[in-house]
């Protein structure tokens, strides 16, 4: 299934932090510190815009289908709401 791209997210993807987000997903991030982790122990470029490769790959061969056939939501509750 293909869906079309929204051009919204991908402008609101792009903007810079809001000191105060009223429109956000989620809870504020957990301290990498908090959990005793240090900075080689984190992932800090990983290139994920709509899915996560790898992932979608496991699904699509846990289900037997092509990977362009798995859908995963990655874009929030916001583009949760639109594909809904």
């Amino acid at each position: 299934m293909h869906f079309p791209e929204v051009s919204y997210i991908r402008w609101a993807k792009s903007q810079p932090p809001a000191r105060i987000n009223l429109a956000r997903s989620g809870v504020e991030p957990c301290p990498p510190s908090a959990l005793g982790l240090t900075h080689r122990d984190l992932v800090v470029t990983l290139l994920v815009h709509d899915g996560y490769a790898p992932i979608q790959s496991a699904i699509a061969r846990r289900y037997s289908v092509r990977d362009d056939q798995v859908f995963t939501v990655s874009g929030g509750t916001s583009l949760t709401n639109w594909l809904a």
